[in-house]
């Protein structure tokens, strides 16, 4: 098992004490628990990446031309030359 040393101020170490002394526990078993208490917590989840909150929209647009992402280097290309032009008059 991995050693580490950690430095508490005051109130984290009163409050690591309450925690130690209300599980029976000890101080690694507490901050251990802790650590993998807050993995858990933090955890990206399936819906919670940006895919996943527009996914449920995804394809629902209707009337547009269906190849617009795969034109859109060409549409810039475009764009960019139009701009050229304009400021070169």
């Amino acid at each position: 098992m991995a050693a580490l040393t950690v430095r508490l101020d005051e109130a984290t170490e009163e409050a690591l004490r309450r925690l130690v002394d209300a599980s029976g526990s000890t101080r690694s078993g507490v901050v251990r628990a802790a650590i993998l208490r807050l993995a858990e917590e933090t955890r990206v989840r399936p819906g919670e990446t940006p895919f996943g909150k527009v996914a449920h929209i995804l394809g629902s647009v209707r009337g547009i031309p269906k190849d617009l992402s795969e034109r859109t280097g060409e549409r810039f290309s475009a764009l960019a030359s139009e701009k050229r032009r304009r400021r070169t008059r």
